[in-house]
């Protein structure tokens, strides 16, 4: 056995670290000579945290700017940078060996968009590039060059010709009076997207995520620990799948990618007004998940200003609206998937009193855990929870929330 095939490379050690919805896929990043190029190895580590094969192929002018060891670094995969007798033009296109799944060129500069747009191949990136488009296979294109080469009328056409092919071309955002390159994780959540069966295309999925916050006065709330994690995951992965969704949320740090369309609110009002707002477009194939931890009281008066910190302090609450009977009638087409969250009970506890919420509601489906287990409480990257249906469907699922996210959605399209 040689050395090489004895050693792994420990690049490999984080393969898979997120999730392994990209196992078995070989990416293929195309480099070209832009200021961007320094985000490389960013985006190839985080295709590689979903369980892809990255390999990078670079034109000359990139290596002008980024040397081969750090790409080797960063993949673990040897770097492409000149076609020679292996054919890798053909065998990367899948008419030799086993092909790519997807090609991404990233950062991508006016100069190879136009030879790929005119079939010019006088480059690694090019050549392979043409070949993979005349394979019709998966290509994103993510260009990266200042404003006046990226409004040229050239390259604007270029752009509408490449698209017309079934390119996928993540154009730049204005700001601050310049063209800014997609981030890697849009780049990273097309991806994943364009290789991901779409199981919810022209569906509708309404999520609603995170706590809300009740005022007492001013300047003080009430509020719960939840951070949203869990419904942030399962919108992210509705849009993997080919839906059009929307996420009311509710306070929270935590990042949504800029794909989903995301109504912010505050209180369990808020959430109610809005959550209802959006389920009246819902019907027959439609997703209505409630995953948000909603105040179940809010204060009877709120106070103006700041209430005085002498003395005692007493609050009367009242109970809020439930949201899932509101949207239950305005769409009771919509297949309705609940959360129940509760507190140191058993198993069978827990399912009595997820299944007794789900028929009160009249709901197709719950998923209940326990916040009192160690790693499926509020904030945390994990969870286990029980999926249930109104069919008898019992699943217990314990993993990352992403993983979780993607199990749930495999049952509920069972």
């Amino acid at each position: 056995m040689s050395s090489e095939q004895f050693l792994s490379h420990p690049a490999k050690v984080i393969v898979g670290s997120i999730d392994n919805r990209l196992s078995n896929k070989k990416i293929l990043i195309g480099v070209t000579g832009s200021s961007a190029i320094f985000l490389v190895p960013e985006l190839a580590r985080l295709l590689m945290r979903h369980g892809a094969t990255v390999q990078f192929l670079v034109s000359p002018e990139a290596l002008t700017m980024i040397g081969i060891p750090l790409l080797e670094w960063a993949t673990g995969e040897p770097v492409i940078s000149e076609i020679t007798g292996k054919i890798e033009h053909i065998n990367l296109a899948g008419t030799g060996t086993r092909g790519t799944d997807l090609m991404i060129v990233f950062p991508s500069t006016a100069n190879t968009i136009a030879k790929l747009s005119t079939g010019i191949s006088d480059t690694p990136v090019s050549l392979v590039g043409a070949s993979i488009l005349g394979q019709k296979m998966p290509m994103i294109i993510v260009p990266a060059m200042h404003e006046s080469l990226y409004f040229n009328p050239a390259t604007q056409e270029n752009i509408k010709v490449l698209e017309s092919r079934g390119v996928t071309v993540l154009n730049p955002s204005m700001s601050e009076g310049k063209a800014k390159i997609a981030t890697v994780e849009m780049v990273c959540n097309t991806a994943i997207k364009l290789l991901t069966p779409q199981s919810l295309k022209g569906k509708k999925i309404l999520v609603t995520a995170g706590p809300t916050r009740e005022k007492i006065d001013s300047v003080r709330f009430v509020t719960n620990g939840s951070t949203g994690k869990m419904g942030i995951s399962l919108a992210r992965e509705a849009y993997f799948r080919g839906g059009k969704v929307t996420l009311v949320l509710g306070p929270t740090k935590e990042a949504v990618p800029s794909e989903i369309e995301v109504i912010e609110v505050v209180s369990a009002q808020d959430m109610l007004e809005k959550s209802t707002e959006q389920a009246q477009g819902l019907g027959k194939g439609d997703f209505l998940i409630l995953t948000a931890a909603v105040a179940d009281f809010t204060p009877e008066k709120l106070h103006d200003g700041k209430i005085s910190s002498e003395g005692e302090l007493i609050v009367h609450f009242k109970k809020t609206e439930k949201i899932a009977k509101k949207v239950r009638a305005i769409c009771p087409e919509a297949t309705l998937v609940l959360f129940k969250a509760e507190w140191g009970l058993s198993e069978d506890q827990l399912i009595e009193s997820a299944l007794s919420r789900l028929k009160e509601t009249e709901g197709e489906w719950i998923i209940a855990n326990d916040l009192s287990e160690e790693g499926a409480g509020f904030g945390t990257d994990t969870n286990r929870v029980i999926i249930l249906s109104s069919e008898n469907f019992k699943r217990t699922v314990t993993n990352t929330k992403s993983i979780v996210a993607k199990e749930i959605f495999d049952d509920l399209l069972k």
